[in-house]
C-alpha cells in the first residue's frame, strides 16, 4: 500500500469535481456521500463501511458525528496521516460552487487550488 501524498489528493481532487458531480444535497450543504452516491472530498478518500451518511456539516463537524471515531479512523489506508486542517482546506474547495463549472474547476478554482498547494507546499507529501 503506497500512501497519497497531499499533491496527489489535490490535483485527483481539482480533476475529479464540476458543478454537476460535487457531494450537495437539497439545501446546497454539503454530504460524505449522498443519495446519489455522489461524495464530497473527504468522503472519496473514506472507506464505504466509514461514510457517516448525509451530514451537512463539515469536516470540523465530523468528529462529533462519528461520536468516539476520529478522522484518521474512517479514511482509507492510503489516505491517513494527513493534518486534518489539510482535509478542511480541500473540503473547502469542494464546497464553494463558485470554484466550479459545469467542465471542472472555475478560474477562482484554479486560485484556490494554487493557494492550497502553496499552503501545503513544504509538507506536500
Amino acid at each position: 500500500m503506497q500512501k497519497l501524498t497531499k499533491l496527489e489528493i489535490i490535483e485527483a481532487t481539482a480533476g475529479h469535481f464540476n458543478l454537476g458531480n460535487r457531494a450537495t444535497n437539497e439545501y446546497s450543504g454539503c454530504g460524505y456521500c449522498t443519495k446519489d452516491n455522489k461524495k464530497c472530498a473527504v468522503g472519496r478518500y473514506m472507506g464505504p463501511e466509514n461514510i457517516p451518511g448525509m451530514y451537512s456539516g463539515g469536516v470540523s463537524n465530523l468528529a462529533s458525528e462519528l461520536q468516539d471515531l476520529c478522522l484518521e479512523d474512517v479514511l482509507i489506508p492510503e489516505a491517513r496521516g494527513h493534518n486534518p486542517l489539510f482535509w478542511l482546506d480541500l473540503q473547502s474547495l469542494h464546497d464553494i460552487k463558485s470554484n466550479w463549472t459545469e467542465d471542472g474547476l472555475s478560474p477562482a478554482g484554479e486560485r484556490e487550488v494554487a493557494i492550497i498547494k502553496e499552503k501545503w507546499s513544504g509538507v506536500l507529501e
